[in-house]
């Protein structure tokens, strides 16, 4: 009986393990992407290795990931001296860090070791009872030594090395909080965004426009370039030998445009935004004495706008600008005999409507 029952214990033995870990197992494999943004030079480690670190300090951590935003930037100051700058965006407000080192490897595991203790505070006191064990607690700075105790993880990989918990590291945290922007907190992501407008000066009358654009929008900046397209209008003499002779003009233009965002409130941006246009200007004329059929005149046009988007969801956006174009050139388009017909003006007003879907 003895050997039977011990028998049937190991069959079922893979199942309570599989019980018992699986749980642990499940909560690391979808645990949400640790909210941060690096930004460092090619011979500081990449952001895989700070996540990795992250992930390792959070090990058995329940604390929610949402909510908070943390764009980090590294940069040398010296032949031994690496400084990161880290924003903190909460609902709550905007604070800032400053972490000083001797490397850019102990500066990406101060790094990482700071924004596990944003997460979960409580890596914090474990770490402050690690590095505090068996000193005097008042020679030791109140905020430096859960900093100084950064011990390489499991996985560091090529990045990690046995100098770097010694490597000395100095942290300055601004507590002061004010109101985070609302742009400072939205998420990167590609875009893609359909456009639909008015246009006046660019043709002979106002004209619709429409057009494409693919970008990027995240945190403070919004960029972004596509093709425009103006629906045709018509230009005519109006003026004896020949008030019927005239053409009709159309335009098609490439832009690019670099926006940054400067107020707005929750989900709503308003950005101001400047770029340039490449405009492919056509005319076709409607009479024998008009212009020449198929007419191109190529010019650019420096723009200026102002953008106001409001995020429906994660994925779709919704945009309004208001703008100005002003092309480096005016090609006339002459009636055989006559003279001009047509002239762009010197300014081009437009306001734009349209839809954006981003993918993140």
């Amino acid at each position: 009986m003895t050997g039977g029952l011990g028998s049937t214990c190991l069959r079922f033995l893979p199942f309570v393990l599989a019980c018992v870990c699986l749980p642990r197992t499940t909560q690391a494999q979808w645990a949400a992407p640790v909210p941060l943004e690096w930004t460092a030079p090619q011979e500081c480690p990449p952001i895989s290795f700070l996540r990795v670190e992250i992930e390792n300090e959070l090990q058995g951590s329940q604390s929610k990931r949402e909510g908070i935003t943390i764009h980090a930037s590294a940069r040398q100051l010296g032949f031994d001296l690496w400084q990161a700058d880290l924003d903190v965006i909460t609902e709550t407000g905007l604070s800032k860090r400053v972490i000083r080192a001797q490397s850019c490897k102990a500066l990406a595991q101060a790094t990482s070791l700071i924004v596990a203790m944003l997460i979960d505070p409580e890596v914090a006191v474990h770490r402050s009872f690690d590095a505090q064990a068996g000193e005097n607690p008042e020679t030791q700075p109140s905020y430096n030594p859960p900093v100084a105790s950064v011990t390489p993880g499991p996985n560091a990989g090529a990045w990690r090395d046995t100098t770097l918990a010694q490597s000395p590291i100095s942290v300055e945290s601004s507590r002061e909080l004010r109101p985070a922007p609302a742009w400072a907190m939205r998420r990167a992501a590609a875009h893609f965004a359909v456009i639909a407008g008015v246009d006046w000066g660019s043709l002979p009358s106002a004209t619709y426009t429409y057009g494409f654009a693919v970008g990027y929008v995240g945190g403070y900046w919004q960029t972004e370039a596509g093709l425009s397209g103006w629906a045709e209008r018509q230009a005519t003499w109006n003026r004896p030998p020949a008030p019927s002779a005239g053409g009709g003009f159309w335009m098609m233009a490439g832009f690019a445009n670099v926006c940054r965002g400067l107020f707005g409130m929750a989900r709503w941006v308003v950005s101001p935004c400047a770029g340039l246009e490449l405009r492919d200007l056509s005319g076709k004329g409607n009479d024998a004495v008009t212009v020449k059929n198929q007419t191109h005149r190529w010019s650019a046009a420096p723009t200026l706008s102002v953008l106001s988007s409001f995020e429906l969801s994660e994925i779709f956006a919704v945009r309004l600008s208001l703008g100005a174009a002003v092309p480096l050139m005016r090609p006339a388009f002459e009636i055989d005999g006559l003279g001009s017909v047509f002239e762009p003006n010197w300014i081009a007003l437009r306001a734009n409507f349209g839809f954006e879907m981003r993918f993140r």
